[in-house]
């Protein structure tokens, strides 16, 4: 029992424990086995425990990075929304300078439940509220958000500025005394970014590339805005580089945009009389410019530049081509002596069809050649013992308007036939209708010649000077000789309804001067206007032109200076001054329907005297000119050429542009405005950080975000 027993001991101590002979006892790991199993263990688990720990850390880090990129992109997605729906004229950025700028402020309208943004009275968006995007500089930086709800739209420019400034210095709207900046009670200022790096706006500068292949003009160019402050501001332009096409690196102006009023200004006349470079250049042969002339300088290198002044604000008329312009008894003409757009009275230039009264242009008779006026002949003595009325339709008479001014007969023209006429005498009165076609008159008869006799197929002058009113429709009756034979004239065939040319009594002699001809049945209607072919007319007395309403863009302008310039002959011109006067008034309504009458508004003593306008929007002037010669025969020269009225201009963003010249010689170059640039769209900088801790201490992560924004909003 003992025996078996002690078997099954033995087998329960495994195989290798069964006794016999030859075999040895098993053994266990050695101490230093179980030693070196354990190092490698720990170093396994230590190494393990380190990479989970390292992927921990870079996962929150990374989580971090990616939290503050998404903060970034979402902020700049909801400031690029807010700044494109705003206008870039009324955005406003601290520090004054020509940036970078560390605070914005900028209007914000919302639709209402139909889509629509509110306009207000004068048909511009009225704006909800004020947006101020700033930094503020604590432990660390914040970026804040101060909104204005609702705007004061009735703040000024300088206000807003001032109300951005103090947001941006003292962190919010408002103060511990319970004051402020403008509408501070209404102000609300919340953080976007606790830690701030960096948040900046950089102005986007006004450059324009002006190569084209072909020499044109580039109209409507806004180059960007600045803050335009009261009085003269310097405009630097600069070549900055040219087109890889362009053979040159010159600079070509026509006009230029640069007031609050958007009103443009010739570029050439900005420019000293006697200017080499830049220069006056003509442009006549080329194209429709402005004013047929350029500012142009000739470049030839990159940095090459020149400067113009030019004052805040005023309005400047050179071309006279304003839309509702009046020209009573005056013209605008391009004058060859002065190479310019100048005002001058109307008519006696030599041109046929100008100088007055023309039987072809009444009867509207074909023009064999230019200039021809002489009619047909006639082949019989038809006026032989005759007594002729011919009637001259003023404006109002029924098919009329063919005297061209008011001013005086100074020469009618008699034209004789295939034989002689004879004209024993002639006397001019006004028609008894000013709109209804009859041969009656209304006293008196003026004598206009002694008997005069016009050889066959010339004309010979008669008349003496006779005050006519282009309103008005006169008759001119002439008696014609009895003797067969001296009643030959040229004649021209009347083709407006009713087709009367003119009167013919038969016998005539002893009732040239009868005023009531149509009771007279022996008077006969032809359509033949006979031999009265024209009549050439003295200078207009006074003619006028009506300037165009200016609207300045002000609320209200007072004082003005007001400044013309002139051309005169100076033989006539110093024995009648002035032969140019101007009148100013102002008005609030656009068309000035409510200004003064001109009938009341005094003249002005002399050039560049200052008016007041009795604080009024909207500005005309009136020129007065009168020839050199006070009974109106003599030279005109006396041409109204530029005419200038300036005034106070507000503190304000101004859009600067212009129209300007494209050519295959012209390069880029960059302007300036009393040294800033100019902004045409904006580059916001975001930077962002956060620091991450660890036992090697803390990390900052951080998010960088660039983007350029251009406000679509015009604001109007």
């Amino acid at each position: 029992m003992s025996s078996l027993l002690s078997e099954k001991i033995m087998k329960c101590g495994g195989m290798s424990s069964v006794s016999g002979a030859g075999r040895r006892m098993p053994r266990g790991f050695t101490l230093i086995e179980l030693m070196a199993a354990s190092s490698i263990l720990i170093v396994v688990v230590t190494l393990a425990l380190y990479g989970f720990m390292y992927a921990i850390k870079e996962n929150a880090r990374a989580m971090v990075q990616n939290e503050l990129d998404m903060d970034v992109q979402g902020s700049m997605e909801s400031l690029k929304k807010d700044l494109r729906l705003s206008a870039l004229d009324k955005m406003f950025f601290y520090p004054l300078g020509s940036g970078s700028y560390s605070a914005a402020s900028f209007p914000m309208a919302f639709a209402d439940s139909n889509g629509t943004v509110g306009l207000g009275t004068n048909g511009k968006i009225s704006w909800d509220e004020t947006v101020i995007f700033h930094v503020w500089k604590t432990s660390p930086n914040q970026l804040r958000r101060t909104r204005f709800r609702p705007r004061n739209n009735s703040l000024t420019d300088a206000q807003i500025q001032e109300q951005l400034t103090y947001v941006a210095t003292n962190g919010c709207a408002t103060n511990k005394a319970g004051g402020g900046t403008y509408g501070w009670s209404n102000a609300e200022t919340t953080v976007i970014f606790e830690n701030l790096f960096d948040w900046s706006v950089e102005p986007k500068a006004g450059v324009y590339d002006g190569y084209d292949a072909v020499t044109n003009r580039d109209e409507a160019v806004n180059l960007g805005s600045c803050i335009f402050s009261n009085g003269p501001h310097t405009f630097t332009f600069t070549v900055v580089g040219s087109n890889a096409a362009s053979k040159g690196l010159n600079i070509g102006l026509d006009t230029l945009v640069m007031s609050p009023n958007g009103l443009d200004r010739e570029a050439e006349l900005q420019i000293p009389e006697n200017s080499v470079n830049p220069t006056n250049m003509l442009m006549n042969n080329v194209g429709s410019w402005s004013h047929n002339r350029q500012l142009y300088f000739a470049a030839t290198t990159n940095g090459s530049s020149f400067t113009v002044t030019m004052t805040n604000d005023c309005w400047e008329e050179s071309t006279f081509r304003g839309t509702g312009q009046i020209l009573d008894d005056t013209k605008v003409v391009w004058d060859t002596n002065t190479m310019d757009y100048v005002v001058r009275l109307d008519g006696n230039l030599g041109v046929p069809d100008r100088e007055g009264w023309y039987a072809k242009r009444q009867t509207e008779t074909p023009w064999l050649v230019a200039g021809d006026m002489v009619g047909t002949s006639d082949t019989n003595s038809t006026l032989t013992d005759c007594a002729v009325r011919v009637l001259l339709r003023g404006s109002e008479m029924e098919s009329g308007n063919f005297i061209p001014y008011n001013s005086a007969i100074e020469t009618f023209y008699v034209y004789a036939g295939a034989g002689p006429l004879r004209v024993m005498g002639a006397y001019i009165s006004r028609c008894a209708s000013v709109s209804t076609i009859t041969p009656d008159a209304v006293g008196p008869f003026t004598s206009l010649t002694a008997p005069l006799l016009v050889n066959a197929n010339g004309l010979m002058p008669m008349g003496i000077t006779y005050p006519i009113v282009k309103t008005n429709s006169y008759l001119v009756t002439y008696l014609v000789s009895p003797n067969p034979g001296e009643g030959y004239a040229k004649y021209w065939t009347e083709s407006n309804a009713p087709g009367i040319g003119c009167w013919i009594l038969p016998n005539g002699a002893g009732h040239e001067q009868d005023a009531n001809w149509s009771a007279n049945t022996n008077v006969i209607a032809t359509s033949r206007l006979y031999a009265l072919g024209f009549m050439q007319e003295c200078w207009p007395t006074n003619g006028y032109f009506t300037s165009a309403v200016c609207d300045t863009k002000k609320g209200a302008v007072s004082n003005c200076i007001v400044s013309w310039e002139i051309s005169t002959n100076s033989s006539c011109f110093a024995t009648l001054k002035p032969a140019v006067s101007i009148q100013v008034r102002a008005g609030n309504s656009n068309d000035c329907s409510d200004a003064a009458a001109w009938s009341n508004v005094a003249y002005l003593a002399s050039s560049g005297v200052t008016t007041n306008l009795g604080v009024k929007r909207y500005v005309q002037f009136r020129a007065k000119l009168t020839p050199c010669n006070t009974a109106g025969t003599g030279s005109d020269w006396c041409r109204l050429h530029h005419v200038r009225i300036a005034w106070d201009g507000d503190t304000r963003y101004v859009d600067v542009g212009g129209i300007f010249t494209k050519g295959p010689n012209n390069g880029i170059w960059e302007i300036k405005v009393d040294g800033q640039r100019l902004v045409r769209g904006i580059a916001v900088n975001i930077e962002i950080f956060q620091d991450v801790f660890s036992k090697q201490g803390p990390r900052r992560v951080k998010s960088i975000l660039t983007s350029e924004v251009t406000p679509r909003n015009t604001g109007k």
